[in-house]
């Protein structure tokens, strides 16, 4: 399936991809890079980078982990549609209260999926939100068919440790 949505009339959508984990952002990376018309033109590691890389290369779309919007402090969601306003935002995340969702909708966010979901997952709601649609996890949006059927694969359990927790199994591991 070649997607031809982009703005420019490109033959290829712009993918923006900021994770904290350089291995989930490389895995990425790798998924998008056999699709037909998606590709993945910056990597970001925190929220400067983010909004830096918004602005520099105007992505079509841009999958960001739900901790880096957190730790960006307030208007993050913003500050990245300003600085890409044709850009869509996908929040990856091991967990979304529905408060969160519906907040992050709100906030003009186009899509949620759980960072557990298998590979054609991501690439389907990446398809979806270019298509237009808002695809989150809850049964309430158009896509939530999509997220729930993704719903029964489980989170891995580094998924429910909080950073503090993984630097120090890190340091364990390394003695």
């Amino acid at each position: 399936m070649n997607l031809r949505i982009n703005p420019q009339n490109k033959s290829w959508a712009k993918i923006l991809i900021a994770d904290v984990e350089g291995v989930f952002r490389l895995g990425l990376k790798k998924l998008f890079s056999v699709e037909d018309g998606l590709r993945v033109v910056a990597q970001a590691g925190d929220c400067p980078q983010l909004l830096a890389m918004a602005w520099s290369f105007q992505p079509d779309v841009v999958l960001v982990q739900k901790e880096i919007v957190l730790n960006g402090g307030q208007g993050v969601l913003e500050q990245i549609h300003q600085e890409s306003p044709s850009g869509k935002v996908i929040i990856t995340s091991s967990g979304v209260t529905l408060i969160e969702e519906e907040d992050m909708i709100r906030e003009g966010v186009a899509g949620i999926i759980p960072r557990s979901a298998p590979p054609e997952v991501f690439v389907e709601t990446v398809r979806k939100v270019l298509g237009g649609e808002i695809v989150w996890s809850s049964q309430k949006g158009n896509g939530g068919t999509l997220l729930a059927e993704s719903a029964r694969y489980h989170r891995r359990p580094v998924d429910t440790l909080t950073p503090r927790e993984k630097t120090i199994i890190s340091c364990l591991t390394h003695g």
